[in-house]
């Protein structure tokens, strides 16, 4: 039997704070700021802490405490907006990007970055994944399971980052491992978190200039069940298939 494989479509990205077609500007979060509020204009008016009224002698001296910390302006990065995967219609391995092709760059030439942390939604039309459902248990996926209550199927997607650069910003023979994640829509518990903060951010070191960014290669993989009426939801997906969820990074200059 011919084998035909059925478009996933995009699986929507986007880069937490800002995002763009090109290379976004990231306000970067300042380290003075008022109850959490990011907003740097009104983060200002606590740079200056007065002191307690009271009197001194005529000639006697008074002195201000100068406190130094460090604000990164602007954090200049490039975050993929759309990937796409494809479900053979018999169910099993997803066909996706080659190794090393989803990448997140940093072009800030001052600085290094920390994606701190990845959250994972179903897109809109996809709520509650009733067309494609995430799933994690290996045994809800692969070639002839059926789904129970997807739409179309059950998938399971692991995303693998990888360190291809050391922190001079030169090329490594080959990538190092960062971290894996087995995707979960699964807001219960924060399940759709992949928390990389306190100081387990994947780090993507600094340019070397504004036109030789470093970066991180995401690589993803993983099962579909079998795709149940697939006809149907590609005529009316059409070419760019289904958004079935969205990923959203999380970016700081800060790893803390």
């Amino acid at each position: 039997m011919k084998k035909t494989s059925k478009l996933l479509g995009a699986i929507g990205l986007s880069a937490a704070l800002a995002i763009g077609t090109a290379v976004p500007a990231f306000a970067a979060t300042t380290q003075w700021t008022d109850a959490g509020n990011n907003d740097e204009t009104k983060a200002l008016g606590s740079l200056v802490e007065d002191g307690t009224k009271g009197e001194i002698a005529d000639g006697s001296n008074s002195s201000t405490k100068v406190h130094i910390g460090t604000n990164i302006s602007q954090l200049s990065v490039q975050v993929p907006i759309k990937l796409y995967l494809a479900t053979e219609s018999a169910g099993g391995a997803l066909i996706a990007p080659s190794a090393g092709t989803y990448t997140i760059k940093n072009y800030t030439t001052t600085a290094n970055i920390f994606v701190t942390k990845v959250q994972c939604d179903y897109s809109t039309g996809n709520e509650a994944g009733k067309d494609w459902l995430l799933v994690e248990d290996g045994a809800l996926v692969g070639a002839g399971v059926a789904a129970a209550d997807a739409t179309h199927a059950n998938l399971k997607v692991d995303m693998a980052a990888k360190q291809p650069y050391n922190a001079s910003g030169d090329k490594l023979a080959s990538s190092s491992a960062l971290g894996n994640w087995t995707l979960s829509a699964d807001t219960t518990d924060n399940k759709n978190v992949k928390d990389l903060s306190a100081g387990n951010g994947w780090v993507i070191y600094k340019a070397k200039d504004a036109s030789t960014p470093c970066d991180i290669e995401i690589d993803f993989s993983g099962q579909s069940s079998v795709v149940k009426a697939p006809e149907g939801f590609n005529s009316t997906a059409g070419a760019d298939g289904n958004n079935a969820f969205n990923l959203t990074y999380t970016i700081s200059a800060s790893n803390a």
